[in-house]
């Protein structure tokens, strides 16, 4: 029964929940990760990270460089595991909002989830070492970040 509007080209469109269909399985992923996906149907962008290290890690991030994120719209989603990074993304799309994603570096994540537009996957073994890597040593090469940067504005 969720009804979201959105501009695409100057003109307002609308899409409703009920106008999407999700296989039995996806829809109880989704159902069960509803409480932290909920913030999202408000939002203009949203960044998913893959576990809970990425999102406090995130959130500090937005907290500290995006003074009024909230005000342009952007949320953080934490789908608490890998596995629920591509049902998120997908209900996303699907709702026509604009997400990037944040993912461990293993190669398994690599192959698997390379079909995923938007996904970065973390530089160093914690997502801690690349944000202290970028922000506090002054080592500007995490193509994440300026990526992020980009999308945002």
């Amino acid at each position: 029964h969720i009804v979201r509007f959105y501009r695409t080209n100057g003109k307002i469109q609308s899409i409703s929940g009920c106008q999407l269909s999700f296989d039995p399985q996806l829809e109880k992923h989704l159902l069960m990760n509803f409480s932290s996906i909920k913030e999202a149907f408000f939002s203009r962008c949203v960044i998913v990270v893959e576990g809970r290290t990425e999102l406090g890690a995130m959130l500090v991030w937005k907290d500290t460089y995006l003074e009024d994120a909230d005000d342009q719209g952007i949320s953080i989603i934490g789908a608490d595991s890998c596995s629920s990074v591509r049902p998120i993304v997908k209900l996303l799309e699907e709702l026509c909002i604009p997400n990037v994603s944040v993912m461990d570096a293993d190669d398994s994540n690599r192959s698997k989830y390379s079909d995923i537009n938007k996904i970065f996957f973390k530089i160093n073994r914690d997502f801690e070492e690349d944000i202290y890597e970028e922000t506090f040593a002054n080592k500007p090469n995490c193509e994440f970040f300026f990526s992020l940067i980009d999308f945002v504005d």
